[in-house]
């Protein structure tokens, strides 16, 4: 549907959430611990010397202005003190007299976040994932748009890197293989020869002889899923939905129907001693997933919907 997401449109997204949803907007700035009505939301403002705020919300209560400055990143790289600049916009503001209060907000995919180095990261008050935004339009059918507009800027954030091995990473996987070819060798987890900083989900080989078909640990995000490729996600899920264990979630995509298991959090930079036993909780999930695809109700179903 969307060759390729630009910020601006992004831009409008958010635009759009905060004008149209108070309860997004009551949710943006219960992040920010302040509260009010809409006073106005502004797109791509120059009003000082420090450079361009993407979308400028402020909003009002019976104490005065508050002010939700938001930087928009896809994968655009960031320029040099771009978020300190941010800071200084945010207490020229209040210097100015036009808000009492700040907060510097990033909406961004969770893996641009991920990566962004501490020398920006500090200056960041807020992140705001695109994936929670698009949890949040998935409950919510008028905004069928924004959800589907979001999740190609996602993906196309995942396919946009170069991949350059990183050694963080690096030593994070081989852990991973490590503990899951001796601990869960039916996963047939393939050695990792090279891994950036934008690697975070591990994909595993394709199940029961379909070729697109697999199982994958998005580990710094919502855990274990079978991802099944299909032309009809409702019907599949339909389907599918009576065999389904306890824990077991469907999210549905455009064109992917995932089977999730929530599994906790980790991350590369964590000591490979925190990581190992929720990589080995994450493992577990995923031959759940691996031997759940191979029932023969449910093998019947991805073979009757899955696009092969």
């Amino acid at each position: 549907m969307f060759p390729k997401v630009e910020e601006v449109m992004t831009d409008v997204v958010i635009m759009d959430l905060v004008h149209s949803s108070d309860e997004f907007l009551h949710d943006l700035c219960g992040r920010a611990g302040v509260s009010g009505t809409m006073l106005h939301v502004r797109r791509s403002v120059f009003d000082s010397s420090l450079g361009e705020t993407d979308v400028e919300v402020v909003v009002e209560n019976e104490g005065g202005r508050h002010a939700l400055l938001i930087e928009n990143k896809i994968d655009a790289p960031v320029m040099t003190m771009q978020f300190e600049r941010y800071q200084l916009r945010g207490r020229a503001g209040i210097e100015s007299g036009s808000w009492i209060s700040y907060k510097v907000v990033l909406f961004s995919p969770n893996g641009y976040f991920a990566h962004l180095s501490e020398e920006h990261r500090r200056h960041v008050d807020i992140h705001l994932p695109y994936e929670e935004v698009i949890d949040f339009a998935a409950k919510r059918p008028a905004f069928a748009f924004k959800k589907a507009l979001l999740e190609a800027a996602v993906e196309g954030h995942r396919r946009g890197y170069v991949k350059i091995a990183d050694e963080s990473v690096m030593t994070f996987y081989r852990g991973y293989f490590d503990i899951a070819s001796r601990e869960f060798p039916q996963l047939r987890m393939e050695e990792p020869v090279l891994k950036g900083m934008g690697s975070t989900w591990v994909i595993f080989p394709p199940l029961n002889g379909m070729r697109r078909v697999s199982v994958v640990h998005k580990y710094m995000e919502i855990g274990c899923e079978l991802s099944v490729p299909t032309r009809d996600v409702p019907g599949f899920c339909d389907a599918v939905r009576p065999f389904l264990d306890g824990d077991m979630v469907l999210r549905e995509t455009k064109t992917i129907a995932y089977v999730n298991i929530r599994t906790p959090p980790t991350h590369h930079l964590d000591p490979f001693e925190e990581a190992a036993p929720k990589i080995r909780t994450a493992l577990a999930a995923l031959d759940r997933l691996r031997a759940f695809s191979e029932r023969p109700e449910v093998f019947q179903v991805i073979r009757r919907f899955a696009v092969l």
